[in-house]
């Protein structure tokens, strides 16, 4: 499993952002690529444009609500009939609030987990048994920066990147000794249609972070690298490794910088 070639890859959110691009890269490297989102329209534009660039490579889409657990059982019984197997799960899909704890409709804190969370963990029960019984298999839940430390005007989709990370934490121990590798990964700010997709609720919004985003090509191909190396955690921006040492050794002085963006 160092060399992705031929691995069936599933990859979630994959129609645009951080997705599509990792899609890119793992084309790259010669996986058997299974794209899943629920914009048709991008998933057949991805699959030709990686068609075209990559004459040999192998793959399809699902477009599918991850939420809806019927359309996500059907999915992977029908992959599984296609391929045997499923060699890398990537759970990347997720969306963003940005709002006030207090201006949150409980029914969005509600969605926000279910996307962010329930989706890859109804994923990883699905899947976890076909690489058990292979021996083999990797999985990497794409969280975030805040996952590891909460920021204002973003409480919730803080917490959905919290809790995935802890459940990847025990369950890469439960597993450990079955040939499967979990792993969590950290971007930052990333340059992707993820702000401008957030859900917004209130008057008061998030400010600008006021650095550079990272591109996703360049995070993408970070991932694919932590991926490959099996790293259990990985924090891929400068920035987001100060916040975290800030958090660690002076957290009283990051809340006084966070309470700029409130």
């Amino acid at each position: 499993m160092q060399s992705f070639k031929d691995s069936v890859t599933l990859i979630t959110g994959a129609s645009a952002g951080i997705g599509a691009a990792l899609a890119r890269e793992m084309a790259k490297q010669g996986a058997t690529l299974v794209l899943i989102a629920r914009r048709k329209d991008r998933l057949t534009a991805l699959k030709d444009e990686l068609t075209r660039t990559h004459f040999q490579l192998t793959s399809t889409f699902y477009s599918v609500d991850i939420t809806k657990a019927d359309q996500v059982d059907q999915m992977i019984d029908d992959i599984i009939r296609r391929f045997y197997r499923i060699d890398v799960l990537i759970n990347n899909a997720a969306f963003g609030i940005d709002s006030l704890f207090g201006d949150t409709p409980m029914q969005a804190e509600r969605d926000i987990f279910e996307t962010n969370v329930f989706s890859a963990l109804h994923l990883m029960k699905r899947v976890l048994p076909v690489m058990e019984k292979q021996g083999a298999g990797k999985i990497m839940n794409i969280g975030s920066v805040v996952g590891h430390r909460a920021m204002p005007v973003m409480s919730s989709y803080c917490a959905t990147k919290a809790a995935l990370r802890s459940y990847t934490e025990a369950i890469r121990v439960e597993y450990a000794k079955k040939g499967v590798q979990i792993m969590y990964a950290s971007p930052g700010h990333t340059r992707t249609e993820f702000l401008q997709n957030q859900k917004r609720f209130g008057a008061a919004h998030r400010k600008g972070v006021g650095v550079s985003p990272m591109p996703a090509e360049i995070c993408a191909k970070r991932l694919v690298c932590s991926l490959r190396k099996n790293k259990r955690d990985t924090v891929l921006t400068s920035i987001g490794k100060l916040g975290l040492l800030l958090n660690r050794f002076a957290p009283s002085l990051l809340d006084r910088i966070l309470l700029s963006r409130v």
